[in-house]
């Protein structure tokens, strides 16, 4: 497959995730809070890599890039949880179809 067929399948496919997420997320947040529901995102998410890295083979490479950018990946994760955070709050306070 070429790299154009490749770029055009993986905006497709990004699109179709993204949609789903905002969908998703909307269901959890009638039933969920914001902190519980960027709980249940973010297991996920990393119950999914690790599925994909032990599947792929690559768990020495993953490890290494780990030990080599441990600051940057405390500092990206606080971050993000504050985004996050942030993220959920606001669905409450103006809705998912905002």
């Amino acid at each position: 497959m070429d790299k154009q067929t490749k770029g055009y399948l993986y905006a497709a496919l990004a699109t179709l995730l993204l949609a789903s997420g905002y969908i998703i997320n909307s269901i959890v947040m009638r039933s969920a809070g914001p902190l519980t529901a960027a709980l249940y995102m973010f297991a996920f998410s990393a119950a999914l890599l690790l599925v994909i890295v032990l599947a792929t083979s690559r768990q020495e490479k993953f490890m290494r890039s780990l030990k080599k950018f441990r600051k940057q990946m405390i500092m990206l994760g606080l971050l993000t949880s504050i985004a996050s955070t942030s993220w959920f709050s606001g669905l409450i306070l103006v809705g998912p179809s905002v």
